[in-house]
């Protein structure tokens, strides 16, 4: 099962022909919105969030909105997931991203500290069974 959140900022119907699959579900809202995301990622086994202010003009035209989308929405995530759930955070980090010191700052500071090292040895197990598949 597919759930699907948008804010259709650019009025784009690209995943209209999905909407027909019994499997896929779309919602209008705000990643940024806890009261929005909380009720669609409960019952989610992996996260994929790819919300994001995109491009250096777009994020120098709105430092707000590209800080509390490209992160905040991210450490929002990231604190309501439960130790059963995995998240896939695509970064292409064309120069104006944030680079994986970045990332384990930002986690540092924003998760407890139990939480964090939990965190980090998920990634570690997640790293280790990895190498086993290649």
């Amino acid at each position: 099962k597919v759930t699907v959140l948008d804010n259709f900022m650019f009025k784009q119907n690209t995943l209209a022909q999905n909407c027909l699959n019994p499997n896929f579900e779309i919602y209008r809202g705000d990643a940024r919105d806890k009261l929005t995301l909380k009720p669609l990622v409960k019952d989610a086994d992996i996260i994929i969030p790819l919300a994001g202010i995109v491009g250096a003009p777009m994020c120098d035209a709105d430092k707000t909105a590209a800080k509390s989308t490209n992160s905040g929405s991210i450490i929002t995530l990231i604190k309501m997931l439960s130790i059963d759930q995995h998240i896939i955070i695509p970064i292409t980090n064309s120069g104006y991203g944030i680079g994986e010191k970045d990332v384990k700052k930002l986690m540092r500071e924003n998760l407890k500290s139990n939480s964090y090292k939990t965190w980090r040895k998920r990634v570690r197990e997640f790293s280790d069974r990895r190498y086993n598949y290649k």
